[in-house]
């Protein structure tokens, strides 16, 4: 093989590895997108989900309260 020709494999195989380093890394940011929008998803269901357990404890302790008063005014 002549030095030329070593130049030239050399050239088309670094060619050849930043095409395939392209392709990775084109694939792990299009991994990436979905797994933060999952993420994202995640963290709106779950906020969601606090706020409504929320809400239900402070439904549930005003009807207590409420109970209470009602007891308290019938017996005393």
């Amino acid at each position: 093989m002549l030095p030329y020709e070593r130049i030239l494999n050399t050239i088309r195989n670094s060619e050849e590895l930043r095409r395939g380093g392209i392709e990775r890394l084109e694939k792990a940011q299009t991994r990436l997108r979905k797994v933060e929008i999952e993420a994202d998803q995640f963290r709106a269901n779950g906020y969601s989900e606090i706020e409504r357990e929320k809400l239900n404890l402070i439904n549930s302790t005003y009807k207590i309260l409420e109970q209470l008063e009602n007891y308290k005014k019938s017996n005393c």
